[in-house]
């Protein structure tokens, strides 16, 4: 009888062994997996040219909700991962041009270069149709070492990006259908003293 038990428990141990096993294994992966990678959550996008990377790249439009606009402002950041100099050489929304005060910019690294109003102040004008706010344009990058990169960048309207913008609009939720008599207090049903 004890042979008997004793073969029942080895095979109830090897059973256990194979289940445990793999889920033991299983506990040490995922330690570099990117969804455990932390990042800065952005309303613009990113991408990189070679190891110059884009951060952050937004339009602004200065108009309301819902209008176009064929006058864009570019916000982002440019930051060079390299150990050499690099240099931004143009930027283009299609066929059309952004308008800046020089015609190529450094891009040193540990460096960044800002396009915004404090930064670069890009500008791209007379666009060939109005572009509404919420769409995404194609803009172009290029860089003299790096190369060129496309990349679709969403439009936001200028008031939508000001320090403590509300919602343009407000969603209004339906009341909840409940029966009568719900959350109501308890009664107390104890004698009264």
């Amino acid at each position: 009888m004890s042979t008997l038990s004793s073969a029942r428990s080895r095979t109830v141990m090897a059973s256990v062994l194979c289940a445990v096993v793999p889920m033991l294994a299983a506990c040490g992966t995922g330690q570099k997996a990117p969804t455990r990678l932390e990042y800065a959550v952005t309303d613009g996008v990113q991408t990189h040219a070679g190891n110059v990377v884009l951060r952050n790249v937004l339009l602004t439009a200065d108009v309301a909700q819902g209008s176009g606009a064929k006058t864009l402002a570019l916000q982002g950041v440019i930051d060079n991962n390299t150990g050499s100099n690099d240099t931004l050489t143009g930027v283009s929304a299609g066929p059309t041009a952004f308008a800046t005060t020089s015609t190529a910019t450094s891009v040193v690294p540990g460096t960044p270069v800002g396009l915004g109003t404090d930064g670069l102040g890009l500008t791209v004008s007379n666009l060939p149709t109005a572009v509404l706010p919420g769409s995404l344009v194609s803009v172009t990058f290029s860089f003299a070492q790096a190369g060129q990169v496309t990349v679709a960048v969403p439009v936001y309207t200028l008031a939508s990006r000001e320090p403590g913008a509300e919602p343009s609009t407000t969603v209004t939720f339906p009341a909840p259908d409940v029966p009568e008599g719900y959350n109501q207090s308890d009664f107390d049903n104890r004698p009264a003293a």
